[in-house]
Formats: structure tokens, sequence, C-alpha cells
């Protein structure tokens, strides 16, 4: 009797790294390329984390969301998101982070600023 050879099974493809914009002081906007998300993934999840501490918190997105204002930071923190892809069957992979700065309470972006640096704050 002929044994089969096992089979590899494919990679699941990871996810991208997020973007990031509209900083200010409690909250980010993290955003994503909606039509780079696989068709076999069921969820899309947004994970964050104050740097450098080690434990990621999930924020749960709404389906089909390509972006999310991530509330409730502290201002002039730097922060890391990530993308997690759930596919069906509960498989989750966990792409690459990204990392930004919330303002200084009381500071707006200088015009044209775009950066997320705490650089681009003028006091007001």
């Amino acid at each position: 009797m002929a044994v089969a050879e096992p089979r590899a099974v494919p990679a699941r493809p990871q996810p991208g790294m997020p973007y990031t914009r509209d900083f200010k002081d409690t909250s980010i906007t993290v955003w994503w390329l909606k039509d780079k998300v696989p068709v076999d993934v069921e969820h899309v999840d947004l994970e964050v984390r104050e740097f450098p501490k080690p434990e990621w918190r999930r924020i749960g997105v709404a389906a089909g969301a390509s972006e999310h204002v991530v509330s409730g930071l502290f201002p002039n923190a730097t922060f890391e998101f990530r993308l997690v892809y759930r596919f069906r069957g509960g498989e989750e992979v966990i792409g690459p982070a990204t990392a930004a700065d919330t303002l200084a309470a009381g500071c707006v972006p200088k015009d044209g600023d775009t950066s997320g640096k705490k650089s681009g704050c003028a006091v007001q």
C-alpha cells in the first residue's frame, strides 16, 4: 500500500503594517489598505500597546472597516499598532507593528504636519 507524501500547508498571508494619521493628545487614527486583505480573512482586528510596555490590547474593529480611531491614549506618549487577520477556522496571523506619538496636552499639529512626531506640535 502506497503512503501519500504529506502536503505542505501554504503559509497564511501576513497583514501589512498599518498607517497612522490625525494625531491628537489622546487619540490616533489607524488605517490599512482594505483591498490588500485576503478574501478568506473572516475579520481584521487591531492591537495597540504603549511603548515600551510588553502587553498588547486588542481593539474591536467594525466588520469591513479599513480604519479605526484609537482613543483613550495618554498624551505625549509613543504607541505601537498592528493588525491581526482572523481566518475562518480560528487561525490568527499577526502583522508587523508601526509606531506613532500622541501630542502633548494642549497642542495641535503645525499646519501641514502629518508625521505624528512630537516635534510637530504647536502650543495654542
